[in-house]
């Protein structure tokens, strides 16, 4: 019954920190540099996270050839969403 208590609590005290930090009205963004290097890095055809690719995603399931590298209006795939990490819209202006 101890266990079950200290659950309770501690679930408790989760809720309060995520509910306090969702809804002070204050986001905390990275910098838009940063943004944009990771949102590239994510997209990169060599993909960091295991059993994941954009690439392999947009070249099997979309039938687009050339994946991240495909481009559109002159720029490459893996450009666009590097700028939509930097000029894409910011809920904080």
């Amino acid at each position: 019954m101890k266990t079950n208590r200290i659950m309770k609590i501690l679930s408790l005290f989760v809720f309060i920190i995520w509910t306090t930090i969702t809804f002070n009205g204050q986001g905390v963004a990275l910098e838009v540099k940063t943004h944009k290097a990771i949102n590239r890095y994510i997209v990169d055809e060599d993909s960091p996270f295991p059993g994941y690719s954009l690439d392999k995603y947009l070249k099997i399931n979309l039938g687009i050839n050339d994946g991240v590298k495909a481009k559109f209006n002159l720029k490459m795939l893996k450009e666009w969403f590097g700028d939509g990490g930097e000029f894409g819209l910011h809920p904080c202006g």
